[in-house]
């Protein structure tokens, strides 16, 4: 059983069991899902995405990861349906948090109180204005916005604003206007 935990691109895992295993074998994608911040709640034994090349692979890593590891699964019907809610998960967080420091300089611009009116947003059942930090860092979050954006360039409006609004709010935290 190949398993690949990785972010990879819609259509890496046909290659790879393809052009590398020769379609022998089994192959499953389980995007890798984890946050330092908080291991306990959101470490390795969190609920994961599953998708096998073939229904073989996919039994096969079922029994691996759900049985033998015991980490819940959700099992998807296509292996590209797993590469692919990684890069969505990823750029719908960079997405929520460009818009949590767009507001930021909007409320800097008009002299109030991020933070309060972040408070009254979240007031709402259906908002979570996230916090406004120093710019959206890490591995995975710029790498797989990028990705995102590949793959539909001509559709990627908000995500290829979201990176501007990013790199925006950086440059007024290296000048200190934020």
């Amino acid at each position: 059983l190949v398993s690949i935990e990785s972010t990879i691109v819609p259509g890496t895992c046909r290659k790879v069991y393809n052009e590398i295993l020769n379609r022998k074998g089994f192959l499953v994608h389980v995007p890798h899902r984890y946050w330092e911040g908080d291991p306990v709640n959101y470490g390795v034994r969190q609920t994961r995405v599953i998708g096998g090349i073939n229904d073989a692979s996919l039994e096969k890593g079922v029994h691996f990861y759900g049985r033998v590891l015991d980490i819940p699964l959700h099992m998807v019907s296509e292996i590209e349906v797993a590469e692919l809610c990684k890069i969505a998960e990823n750029a719908y967080r960079y997405v929520q948090i460009a818009f949590a420091e767009e507001l930021k300089m909007i409320c800097k611009a008009l002299k109030l109180d991020f933070e309060e009116v972040r408070e009254a947003c979240n007031t709402k059942w259906n908002i979570e204005i996230l916090e406004a930090r120093k710019g959206i860092g890490g591995h995975c979050l710029p790498k797989d916005v990028r990705y995102f954006i590949h793959l539909k360039p001509d559709l990627a409006i908000i995500s290829r604003a979201a990176t501007k609004v990013d790199e925006i709010y950086r440059k007024r935290i290296v000048k200190g206007s934020l």
